[in-house]
């Protein structure tokens, strides 16, 4: 990271976790929130982004937008917290005040931390997981220092949440199904499907009402050791 950039946490479902560790993700969109932004400081600012129903056709304030984005700049990373346990009954036999061994659901894997070292894999073969000792934690609850996974923003978008392109809707890691109604049998279709599922009962972030999204794109960054 550059002086400037910054790093923060960012949720991930284990589906989405696991498209991150394939590859297959490259992208994730979130609701811009509009009241982040207070009064219009800038011409036509309020018209463009308040007026639901307008046509964003001012490249400058586009930019200025995207340069606020609260999620990330190009550079920053973003440190994934995902669904997990504290595992050092089932790696060893000794549970600690401060635990070492993390185990992660999305892919049923497990990895040792130390001060000041690259975490390593742990070999789970023949664990039951189902042991009374995995019991299972909100991703929000991750800290930092369990975090396997970290991400170094390489893009970031303002659009329509339904201007997503098949492509990009591929970049968010979807698949689409077989079995799945006509209108999925697309990424597009598909992403359109999970985007409901997760924002459809709220308020104006439904497909339907076309809400603007910031689309950040990224790639996984390599581990490196904590500071001691």
């Amino acid at each position: 990271m550059t002086s400037e950039a910054r790093e923060r946490p960012i949720l991930f479902s284990a589906p989405m976790v696991r498209a991150i560790l394939d590859g297959r993700k490259t992208q994730t969109r979130r609701v811009v929130n509009l009241t982040e932004f207070g009064p219009s400081t800038t011409r036509g600012y309020d018209w463009h982004f308040r007026d639901k129903h307008a046509l964003w056709n001012d490249v400058s304030t586009e930019r200025l937008l995207e340069s606020r984005c609260p999620w990330a700049r190009v550079g920053d990373r973003l440190w994934v917290r995902e669904t997990h346990s504290y595992c050092d009954p089932m790696a060893d036999g000794v549970e600690r005040d401060d635990p070492t061994n993390v185990a992660y659901r999305a892919d049923l894997s497990a990895r040792v931390y130390g001060c000041g070292a690259l975490s390593a894999p742990l070999d789970t073969f023949g664990w039951n997981w189902e042991h009374k000792s995995i019991t299972w934690r909100s991703s929000i609850h991750m800290p930092r220092w369990a975090s396997r996974i970290t991400l170094e923003v390489t893009d970031v978008r303002v659009q329509r949440v339904r201007d997503i392109s098949e492509e990009d809707a591929a970049a968010e890691g979807v698949d689409y199904i077989p079995e799945a109604p006509p209108s999925e049998l697309t990424h597009r279709g598909a992403w359109r499907g999970l985007w409901d599922s997760i924002n459809g009962k709220k308020p104006a972030r439904a497909w339907a009402d076309n809400p603007w999204v910031w689309a950040v794109s990224f790639k996984v960054a390599e581990e490196v050791p904590d500071a001691e």
